[in-house]
């Protein structure tokens, strides 16, 4: 079974990265289920399960399922789960480089307070002045935020307007991934700032297609999910056969 969304790129590709694994074995009949679905009984008609799993209810499920299964979201170590990832730390070096190759001096991060993998990005990227975006949450990541992100609902709007609007200028701006790109690019508009010239931003995912719909074209870091894809089938498949 294949639990992950594909209304954007990354998790399209890293489907294509699982289908090429499977038509290489050629023993292999893939299909998806959505999280909504994960019940026992439906379980049963699996033999392991590739799943971005964002919260601790549906882990739980998938793990008294008995099932063999890869986690490709990686938000927390989980036992009996293993665990296939993009290299969240090298992404954040690879955008401090290009900004600094590119002669920014103030650097900011927007990314998405308690996601562990943005985490790690922001952590990497950032030096002793970089700002760091930051809100109050009472709220933990689970499967419904998970699954219904969208570029035209910002859930923290006002405070992301706030932080943008006491950045100094010009800045250069890491977001976590694409979509955060867009939406800090719609807050900026908003705010009357200038999209290179004071603000300059730089998402992850190499979503062709949401970038360039965005106002203006979003650069972006290629995470190789098709990779990532494609190593969590090959780590699944001795899992299944023990």
């Amino acid at each position: 079974a294949i639990m992950v969304e594909n209304s954007r790129a990354y998790g399209r590709a890293m489907i294509e990265g699982i289908a090429a694994y499977a038509q290489e074995t050629r023993d292999w009949t893939l299909r998806p289920l959505a999280v909504k679905d994960a019940s026992p009984s439906r379980l049963r008609d699996f033999d392991g399960i590739i799943a971005r799993i964002a919260d601790d209810r549906l882990a739980e499920r998938l793990i008294s399922s008995g099932l063999p299964v890869v986690d490709v979201f990686c938000q927390k170590v989980r036992p009996g789960i293993a665990c296939v990832d993009s290299d969240h730390r090298r992404i954040g070096l690879m955008a401090r480089d290009f900004f600094r190759n590119r002669g920014f001096v103030n650097t900011a991060y927007c990314g998405i307070p308690g996601e562990a993998p943005s985490e790690i990005r922001g952590t990497a990227f950032a030096t002793d002045t970089t700002l760091i975006y930051t809100r109050k949450t009472t709220k933990p990541l689970d499967e419904s935020q998970f699954y219904a992100e969208r570029a035209d609902r910002i859930p923290d709007a006002q405070q992301l307007r706030r932080w943008a609007k006491s950045l100094p200028m010009p800045i250069a701006v890491f977001c976590y991934n694409d979509l955060r790109a867009i939406q800090l690019q719609q807050v900026a508009r908003g705010l009357g700032l200038r999209i290179p010239e004071d603000m300059a931003i730089l998402g992850v995912d190499n979503d062709t297609t949401l970038c360039s719909f965005a106002e203006i074209p979003i650069s972006s870091i290629d995470p190789n999910s098709h990779q990532v894809g494609y190593d969590a089938a090959r780590l699944l498949r001795p899992m299944m056969i023990r």
